[in-house]
């Protein structure tokens, strides 16, 4: 081998152990992210606020920003539908987090189904306009069912998921209605605010990764929080792959419609590369979608940061 050809092998070489070494260092920092991230939504009991009759109530309180903040504990509550609030859960969000803003992400035939308790001392708004489609999962009859199970088979809810979280980002009426989310927490100025929908899990859920942002807290953190929605709904998705299995006897299938009523991190994820393809960044997003001034954020962060 002559001395030129074997010195570009040693080169050739070279270059390909730094890549390697550099992909590898990447993905060990990207580990330590992802893992610190799931710490931070495992903390504090999965953030918690103890309510008896209403599903996947936590709050975002105890986050950590990239700026060594926290958020603050008690403030920025987010739930599935009021409607089952026992006499107790209602004097928790009066009494002890004393909240002042119950914003509704339903549509009018949900909330008219199962319509929010009157708390008292808390203003009621519904952003009915968030209500783009996003299907409830019933078995009331074999019909249902099928139709139901059909659909899953064709990835037709699947795709139809990953198409509600393109909506939520990129369709003028829920930008509208997020838009008007933060101007009550700008008014709310560090007051607790309560934000939710029916399962508390996709509109609610993209509000949540919303406002983590604009507090400060890195993406992987806002999918872990996002990602807690199934353990708080696990009770219930278990019985429906129990009843999907007596019917079909399919694991396949009932792990497939198991989903409809949790969360997937692809789902998430597409908002996020929605607000990237449009807007080419978060922050981007949060002052050209959401009209949020520097000044705005710095209001944000200054109420719910500690």
């Amino acid at each position: 081998m002559s001395t030129s050809r074997s010195a570009r092998l040693r080169a050739a070489l070279s270059l390909a152990l730094a890549l390697l070494m550099a992909i590898t260092a990447a993905l060990s920092v990207t580990a330590s992210a992802a893992s610190a991230a799931k710490k931070q939504a495992l903390a504090y009991n999965r953030h918690s606020i103890g309510l008896s009759g209403v599903d996947n109530a936590r709050e975002l309180g105890g986050y950590v920003t990239t700026s060594g903040k926290t958020v603050k504990f008690g403030a920025l509550l987010r739930t599935a539908r009021l409607s089952g609030a026992t006499k107790a859960d209602k004097k928790k969000l009066t009494k002890t987090y004393k909240l002042l803003y119950d914003i509704d992400l339903r549509k009018d035939s949900e909330v008219d189904d199962y319509p929010d308790p009157e708390l008292d001392g808390v203003t009621y708004v519904q952003l009915s306009n968030l209500g783009l489609g996003i299907p409830d999962v019933t078995f009331d009859s074999w019909e249902d069912f099928a139709h139901v199970a059909m659909a899953t088979q064709k990835g037709v809810i699947n795709m139809h998921m990953t198409n509600e979280y393109r909506q939520l980002v990129t369709d003028e009426t829920s930008l509208e209605c997020y838009r008007e989310m933060f101007q009550l927490l700008l008014k709310a100025n560090g007051r607790a605010v309560l934000w939710h929908c029916s399962s508390g899990k996709d509109r609610t859920g993209v509000a949540a990764i919303l406002i983590l942002s604009a507090l400060g807290v890195d993406k992987e953190t806002c999918i872990q929080d996002y990602m807690l929605t199934n353990y708080y709904l696990k009770e219930y998705r278990d019985d429906l792959e129990q009843d999907v299995l007596k019917y079909t006897g399919s694991q396949w299938i009932a792990d497939d419609i198991k989903w409809c009523d949790g969360t997937r991190r692809e789902w998430i994820e597409t908002s996020f590369d929605c607000i990237d393809e449009h807007y080419g960044s978060m922050d981007n997003f949060l002052h050209e979608a959401m009209g949020l001034s520097n000044s705005d954020l710095k209001k944000l962060r200054k109420a719910y940061l500690q």
